[in-house]
Order: structure tokens, then C-alpha cells, then sequence
């Protein structure tokens, strides 16, 4: 399955032309969006803006691409060309191609497109044997408001409990990228038709609002620093000073922990309801601890003694399944909370960066919390077909302290 990024329902819409074709294809889209207020930036090559800057007399106001696109809002094109000089530098944005002349191209590119808006029927057909978003358009007005309701999606459900029990998504989140990753987590669960009440635990308790209703999100600030700048690059961030206090700052009674660099690809609901009969539920890791350490460049030599330890008090088995707690849900309750006061202290016989051998540790020693496990699928590095919760970690970059 091809990874495409995730659509913000709530996003503005930008646009890319390449050239003076394709500026004046796209303008008047463009012009239509601004009547709806979802109108985003549109980008254009020096050469458009050479050619603007001869014809009106002076030099408008459009950014002009260099060798980045910030941001992850759909970006619009309107030609195959077009969508190659971005694809790169935009790379984390979803793209939609207007085709306003029958084209049969299906070039390799043509995969990335998330949306495909057609004005005559062959190009539908044609498009429809690769995609199952294509919408036909009957005018530039027509055109602006099926890219809205495309992005619409479906009517959102507000979940709030389950049977009785206060049920939210808990996050962490430290720095400018670690929030607006969180953003872009949230609004792939809203994509697919579902919210939940959020807590976000970090730095930034006074950031705006990440969402229209804005009693759905709790900012619980905590002065514990968890960078540790004596540290290597990309492991200085010690989750087990935060993760082992989530239980006790949530206001949930059904949590779901989720790290913030992922993407719902599936509705999540189902394993909610495993906190019905459980106190933990876990991912489990492919890979077993001695596989995992062992990856190459995984960089995980740093916790080879704490692994070695880890293995020796879960009875000796180096073939124990390793336990990832960037996607776990957890039940409020004083089991839960004991466990969570226990994964500290195991923590901090070592105090690095893998928590997770804490975590194991800490389950082995209260067996009386009833822990689940959920298949890989549920904290997926890869987006596959059967993905529930695509993770990108080890990638990105919302734990660097930038």
C-alpha cells in the first residue's frame, strides 16, 4: 500500500502552478475558494512570477517555491510536470491534480494523488481504474467546493465514553513540532469520522486551540524537563521521566497513549472496548528484545546492559516479545496507577532512552493487572494494507530539541 499523507478536514487549500498555463487553470479555483475562507497560499515557479511581474506591472504576492513547501495542507496542481517539480519538496502534503483536458497518463507520480478532479467523463474512467477518489467537476466553482466536501469526509462522531467510563486520547508533546505533529494525529482521526476528548501533556498549555470545539482539549503543563543534552543526538529525549506519570494525570478513566508522530488509518474504537475486561493493552513489536537490539543502525547499543538486566528477570527468555508503548490504552484505576508508579521506579535504575524495558519490567512485577496485547498492525512503522495506527518513528523529528 502507498503511503499517502493524511487530510486535515479543517485545512486551507494551496495551490502549485509551474508555469502560465497552469496559473491561469488554477486561478480561478483558487478565486472560488476565497468566497468559503479555506483559501490557502498558491505557490508558483520564478518563471510565473517573472511573467506576472511583466504583465501587472509589479511583483504580486505569491511565494515563490525554492527547495521547500512548508506545512501539510492539500496542495492542488494541475499538470503531470507541476507535480513532479513539488512531490519532493512537499512531500508530506496530499495532492490533488485538476485535469481540465482528457489525459489516459498514468505515469509512476500518478500514484501520490489523493484526489483526482476531472471535467470529462473518459478522464473519469480512466482515473477510476486507479483510485477510488475521483469526482467529476462541471466548472471552476463546482471544482472549489468538491475539494471542501472531499475533504469533509465523512460526519464526524464525538466519542466521550464508553458504557459509562470517561474514554480519551492522551499525547505528549514538547516544542513547536511535537504540537503540530499532535495536530496532524488528531485530524487523521477526525478524518476517518471519529473524535475524542484530548489531553496533551507538555509545554505549551497556552497554544490556540487545535480544534473547533475547544473544551475537547485538556493542556496539562509540567515543569519536568525530559531532554537530557549530555546525550547522543535523536536519543536525548527520556520518555520515562513523562510516560510513567500519564496515568495519574489523565482525567480519563479509558486512555489511549499515543505518540505523536502517527496517522489513524482505521477507526479505533474496538480496542477501547478491550479495557471493558483489561487494565493494559500493549503493542507488541515483531521482533523479539535480542532480534531488536541487534538491528543494524538501529543505534540501540546504549541499552544493551538494561536489556541484558530486562531479560534476565523476565525469566531468562531472550526470545520475549519486545512491548512498544508509543500506542497503548490503559485503564484508570489503582492497579493501573501502581503499575505506572512501579514503571518509574524501574526506570530509574537506568534512566535511558528506551522506557519500554522499564515498562516490561514493571508488568512482570504486578500480575495482577490484566494486560492485552494488539498486533503490530495497531503501532505500524510501515503503512500497510492492514494498518490500524501508522507510527513514523524513527523518522521524524518531534522529539528532537530544536
Amino acid at each position: 500500500m502507498l503511503f499517502k499523507p493524511f487530510i486535515d478536514p479543517d485545512a486551507c487549500i494551496d495551490f502549485y502552478a509551474g508555469n502560465n498555463h497552469t496559473f491561469r487553470e488554477l486561478l480561478p479555483v483558487y478565486a472560488a475558494l476565497a468566497e468559503t475562507g479555506r483559501q490557502g497560499a498558491f505557490y508558483v515557479s520564478r518563471q510565473v512570477k517573472r511573467k506576472l511581474k511583466v504583465e501587472n506591472g509589479s511583483i504580486p504576492t505569491v511565494p515563490v517555491v525554492t527547495n521547500k513547501i512548508d506545512g501539510f495542507a492539500p496542495l492542488v496542481v494541475s499538470s503531470y510536470r507541476d507535480l513532479h517539480d513539488v512531490y519532493v519538496i512537499g512531500e508530506e502534503r496530499p495532492f490533488m491534480l485538476l485535469e481540465n483536458e482528457h489525459t489516459t497518463n498514468t505515469r509512476g507520480l500518478i500514484k501520490i494523488v489523493s484526489l483526482f478532479l476531472c471535467k470529462d467523463d473518459r478522464t473519469v474512467a480512466v482515473r477510476k481504474s486507479l483510485s477510488k477518489d475521483v469526482i467529476k467537476i462541471n466548472s471552476d466553482k463546482d471544482a472549489a467546493y468538491k475539494i471542501l466536501e472531499y475533504l469533509q469526509g465523512v460526519p464526524i462522531q464525538h466519542i466521550d465514553n464508553i458504557n459509562g467510563h470517561s474514554v480519551g486520547l492522551v499525547y505528549m508533546a514538547w516544542g513547536e513540532k511535537a504540537f503540530e505533529a499532535v495536530r496532524r494525529s488528531i485530524a487523521s482521526l477526525k478524518r476517518l469520522g471519529y473524535s475524542y476528548p484530548v489531553t496533551i501533556v507538555g509545554d505549551l498549555p497556552n497554544k490556540p486551540s487545535i480544534d473547533a470545539k475547544p473544551s475537547r482539549h485538556t493542556f496539562i503543563r509540567t515543569d519536568i524537563n525530559p531532554f537530557d543534552v549530555s546525550k547522543e543526538k535523536n536519543f536525548q529525549f527520556r520518555a520515562g521521566r513523562i510516560k510513567p506519570l500519564l496515568c495519574d494525570l489523565s482525567p480519563f478513566e479509558f486512555n489511549l497513549y499515543i505518540d505523536a508522530d502517527t496517522q489513524f488509518v482505521q477507526p479505533i474504537h474496538s480496542a477501547f472496548d478491550l479495557l471493558m475486561e483489561n487494565d493494559l493493552v500493549v503493542t507488541d513489536e515483531k521482533l523479539c528484545l535480542s532480534e531488536l537490539y541487534n538491528k543494524n543502525r538501529a543505534a540501540w547499543k546504549i541499552n544493551i546492559q538494561e536489556r541484558d538486566v530486562t531479560v534476565i528477570e523476565l525469566g531468562g527468555d531472550d526470545g520475549q516479545k519486545f512491548v512498544n508503548s508509543g500506542v497503548m490504552l490503559f485503564r484508570r484505576n489503582n492497579k493501573t496507577l501502581k503499575l505506572f508508579d512501579d514503571w518509574l521506579l524501574q526506570w530509574m535504575r537506568f534512566q535511558e532512552w528506551d522506557e519500554q524495558l522499564a515498562l516490561m519490567r514493571a508488568i512482570r512485577r504486578n500480575p495482577g493487572v490484566k494486560v492485552a496485547h494488539l498486533p503490530v498492525q495497531w503501532n505500524s512503522p510501515h503503512m500497510t494494507d492492514d494498518a490500524v495506527i501508522f507510527h513514523n518513528y524513527g523518522r521524524g523529528s518531534v522529539r528532537v530539541n530544536v
